[in-house]
């Protein structure tokens, strides 16, 4: 059975996993100049030596926001079609009901829930994509800000959206927990992030494009992420795969769609996508 733990020192460097706190049996995977821990219990993999704060440069200056921006507006199908699921969820009650994102980058997947009838608010570390998405989205408000740090302030939120973000934060386990606090009971929160137990990171190994150690700290398994959320209070609703990054176009988008429902019969996508929700 595998524990949670969660070792909340990103600046301890002794070789564990940082997700079940497993100490013994742990793998080095080499990638680039760096390597990744990879544990035999929880499956998951952590970036060692392990850094004392976020990697953020990924984010950073004009020409990486415009193109970053200029992706998401070619994803707007991919971003719909997550707000879609909770949507399913919550019936006719979305309209209006209350949306918060977290790691919104240039703020498309925001205008694509406010067209759609939510009222969206979001946080994003990036200062400079945070500025960009609140002039396309001057609705909404727009924190600069780490989630790990978010005070819940004000009405509840009905349901919280945060797509490939927790890979990307030095303690997932205190991001779940305030996303919780941030919910009313009964609230959903849908999560996106990579599967360590894909079909692409068995094939690929070292050479999986989603060991990226300047930009993805930890990397999850199922069994791990289902646990981490049931540990901090919430109810799994369901978890998925996905595969695909929403930017393929013509042929490609159907192959793409193909592939991801072949390969989500078996949960082998190359990223989970999971429902839960803050119990009553």
């Amino acid at each position: 059975m595998i524990r949670v733990g969660y070792a909340r020192n990103g600046g301890a460097n002794r070789m564990i996993c940082r997700i079940c706190t497993n100490g013994k049996g742990l793998k080095t995977l080499r990638v680039r100049r760096a390597q990744y821990v990879r544990c035999p219990i929880c499956r998951c993999m952590s970036v060692n030596p392990y850094p004392r704060r976020e990697l953020n440069q990924a984010f950073q200056g004009l020409e990486i926001v415009e193109r970053l921006e200029k992706e998401d507006i070619k994803r707007k199908g991919y971003f719909g079609r997550r707000l879609a699921r909770l949507e399913s969820r919550l019936g006719e009650d979305y309209r209006g009901a209350r949306l918060f994102e977290v790691g919104c980058g240039a703020g498309i997947l925001l205008q694509e829930a406010w067209q759609r009838g939510w009222q969206a608010d979001a946080i994003e570390l990036s200062v400079e994509l945070a500025a960009r998405a609140r002039i396309n989205n001057p609705a909404a408000t727009v924190i600069t800000g780490d989630i790990q740090h978010q005070e819940p302030t004000g009405t509840p939120y009905d349901a919280i959206i945060s797509l490939d973000v927790l890979e990307h934060v030095l303690v997932p386990m205190t991001m779940i927990e305030n996303c919780r606090e941030l919910l009313k009971p009964g609230g959903l929160l849908l999560l996106q992030t990579p599967n360590t137990r894909s079909l692409r990171s068995r094939v690929k190994g070292a050479k999986w494009d989603m060991l990226d150690p300047d930009q993805h700290l930890n990397l999850f398994s199922p069994d791990a992420l289902h646990v981490l959320l049931t540990t901090v209070g919430f109810e799994v609703l369901e978890m998925t795969t996905a595969s695909g990054t929403g930017l393929e176009r013509g042929p490609a988008s159907w192959s793409a769609r193909v592939k991801e429902s072949l390969l989500g019969l078996l949960n082998l996508g190359n990223a989970m996508v999971v429902v839960a929700r803050r119990p009553l």
